[in-house]
């Protein structure tokens, strides 16, 4: 997916279902990254892993997937992060992979306006959806050469909150992305 030259060194942690994967952001500050692949079951005869990334905090060990560090080195984070996404599968073969913004969550209005300065007006909030807009925004622009190898499905949840997946049309509203490597695929609809 990416060009190494462009992209941060990680470290790689793996266990019998989860995978993490490290790295220090190195922009206007030194914070170290994390990207999850947490299982989370079996959807469409598949392993499934949720998608996570964020800031490592160092006190607690937790991922801070809320916070946007804007430390001045997007682009070789999100080429790292690609990276990251062919090294697990090629690890977890037969894998797919869950995308979804944290941002996303019905709570996170009520956290964001407690730093907001975007003055937003109760109950919509500018910066929620804005991580699975940016992954949709990437996929749309990449669509052609990425459906080459892969096999995208996009997921709206329904009352039952549980995602309905369909096959993914560029440009549609959805709050999350599935994808599998292609010629492991056929989980689709």
């Amino acid at each position: 997916m990416t060009n190494s030259e462009h992209c941060y060194l990680f470290q790689e942690k793996l266990d019998n279902e989860n995978a993490s994967y490290y790295f220090v952001s190195n922009g206007y500050r030194r914070l170290l990254k994390v990207v999850q692949y947490t299982y989370v079951g079996i959807n469409r005869e598949r392993p499934t892993y949720n998608f996570g990334f964020g800031t490592l905090n160092l006190d607690n060990g937790t991922l801070q997937d809320m916070d946007i560090s804007a430390n001045g080195d997007a682009y070789k984070v999100f080429n790292t992060v690609l990276n990251t996404v062919l090294d697990f599968l090629k690890r977890f073969p037969g894998a797919m992979i869950m995308v979804e913004g944290s941002d996303s969550n019905t709570l996170y209005p009520d956290l964001c306006w407690l730093t907001c300065n975007k003055n937003c007006a109760p109950p919509h909030c500018r910066n929620q959806h804005r991580r699975i807009k940016l992954y949709k925004s990437f996929l749309n622009k990449n669509y052609d050469l990425l459906s080459k190898e892969y096999q995208f499905c996009g997921g709206v949840k329904n009352t039952h909150n549980e995602y309905v997946m369909e096959e993914y049309r560029r440009n549609n509203n959805y709050e999350s992305i599935f994808f599998i490597q292609k010629q492991l695929a056929n989980f689709m609809i």
